[in-house]
């Protein structure tokens, strides 16, 4: 199974998938020591990355972990197009939800496009 991983590793895995096979990345990110590749500003976040999650990205594969705010925009228009929906109950459970969201957001003051810019006075 695939593991979940940021852009970040990610791309720095792509960057030395090019130069290294996958056994040759592996024996640089276990030595701490004269661990020159990954100084290196295009792969430095794989300094951080777990072990066990980079053996599994270059062996079996990865996708790449969504960001926080595409995961709130998602749940939010598809509560949003539940508000606009002619059954009472979907109509509600997408009011609540918006509504909720709206809150968190503005609580927190987090601004995410698509979901901060909407009007929803008139839901």
């Amino acid at each position: 199974m695939t593991v979940q991983i940021e852009e970040k590793y990610a791309k720095a895995i792509e960057a030395l998938k090019g130069k290294m096979d996958n056994e040759a990345i592996i024996k640089e990110f276990m030595d701490n020591e004269h661990n020159i590749v990954f100084e290196n500003s295009d792969v430095r976040p794989l300094r951080y990355i777990n072990l066990d999650t980079l053996i599994k990205a270059l062996y079996i594969g990865y996708k790449i972990k969504p960001k926080p705010e595409d995961v709130v925009r998602s749940h939010f228009e598809y509560a949003l197009k539940e508000a606009k929906s002619d059954d009472y109950d979907v109509k509600f459970t997408g009011k609540a939800t918006v509504e909720a969201i709206r809150l968190v957001t503005d609580v927190y003051d987090i601004k995410i496009e698509g979901v901060t810019d909407v009007d929803i006075e008139n839901l």
